[in-house]
């Protein structure tokens, strides 16, 4: 990796349909195996992204959940969990000015070059706020 006294972030890493994601260990609160259950606080993270596949298959459902400032918990659901590891910081770019105010509205805020791979950075918290206001804009419409 890199050395100890460097700037690191801990991360998450899984994906999801095919797609490598990561997001900051700390702003998990817990993991769980998804049941099948429905619930109203739970989220495919294919449809939160907005994911325009048809189908996406997961085969190793994880429901990972957020710490929030509220008393809700923001659980959203993963595929293959990979690992949990430091990164250095050095390692991590941020998306090109052209497309980081798209990336920002779907809760990415960075890369993670692995190899030949990508892994996307997601700041489920971002993601949150960004849904609430989604969802608010939609509020505000439908009363004026």
């Amino acid at each position: 990796m890199s050395d100890p006294g460097e700037n690191h972030l801990n991360l998450l890493l899984f994906t999801v349909g095919g797609v490598r994601f990561g997001c900051d260990s700390g702003q998990v609160a817990g993991i769980a195996d998804f049941t099948g259950a429905a619930a109203e606080d739970l989220f495919w993270l294919h449809e939160e992204l907005g994911f325009q596949a048809p189908v996406v298959a997961y085969r190793s459902p994880t429901i990972v959940s957020i710490r929030t400032e509220g008393e809700r918990p923001y659980r959203v659901i993963i595929d293959t969990m990979e690992e949990i590891g430091a990164f250095s910081l050095r390692d991590i770019r941020l998306f090109p000015a052209l497309l980081e105010p798209l990336a920002l509205q779907k809760g990415l805020w960075g890369i993670l070059p692995r190899g030949e791979k990508m892994v996307f950075l997601v700041d489920f918290q971002l993601l949150l706020k960004m849904r609430a206001k989604q969802i608010d804009d939609k509020w505000r419409k439908e009363i004026s």
